[in-house]
Parts: structure tokens; sequence; C-alpha cells
């Protein structure tokens, strides 16, 4: 799942994603609070989940979808089984 949503909903929507067996790509920053990114660690390797946090944006000029495109700063979380 990609969540690209509004930062204080990254949380919630990722936890339902998590408990539902689901891999998770959260846009940054993947929560809030400290305590909240730490759940969502602990969550994804329980159930056996990647869980990755990095700078996903929806483009409505379509730049995303120019071959070899990458942002400017490419930094991922990754929590894996």
């Amino acid at each position: 799942m990609v969540i690209a949503t509004p930062p204080p909903t990254h949380f919630s929507i990722a936890t339902t994603c998590l408990q539902h067996g689901k891999h998770v790509l959260v846009e940054k920053p993947c929560a809030l609070k400290f305590i909240q990114v730490h759940t969502l660690r602990l969550l994804a390797m329980k159930n056996e989940k990647v869980f990755m946090a990095g700078p996903y944006r929806w483009r409505e000029s379509g730049e995303q979808s120019q071959p070899g495109w990458l942002p400017p700063s490419v930094t991922f979380l990754l929590i894996r089984p």
C-alpha cells in the first residue's frame, strides 16, 4: 500500500494496512510522534511485512512518470521481515 495523504492520517492508515497483512510505503513523515513510528516498526516486524517511509509525492504535472525520475533527495526508512 502506498500512503500519500495528509501527515496526521499516516499513522492510523499505516496501522490498519499492517494489521491487514499489507506491505506499506508511506510518504514522510511516516508519523507525527516517535512512539507512533516505533509502534509501526513493531507491528511490521510482528506481521513480517515491509514498512517503508520515503519521499513520495503525487504530482499533477506527471513528473514522476518520466523514465529515470527521482526526487532531489531520496531517503528511506525500511523495516523488513
